[in-house]
């Protein structure tokens, strides 16, 4: 089975709150794919943001996030 996106050793037994590992890529096509922008921007959001619980509230943190960045 092959995975998209994997946790760093140190996070397995933590919920998806830490770092996620970003696969080395050999093409510029490669560096936009899921599996290296999604890992990248979960590793740019705030801490405080990966930290919450619910998925409501984590659509409404990251809305917040994403219109305070523009």
């Amino acid at each position: 089975m092959t995975y998209l996106c994997t946790r760093a050793l140190s996070t397995l037994a933590t919920p998806l709150r830490g770092n996620l590992v970003v696969s080395p890529t050999v093409t510029h096509f490669g560096a936009r794919s899921f599996a290296v922008a999604g890992p990248k921007a979960w590793n740019h959001l705030p801490a405080d943001i990966r930290a919450i619980d619910t998925v409501s509230a984590f659509k409404t943190a990251l809305k917040t996030y994403s219109c305070s960045v523009d």
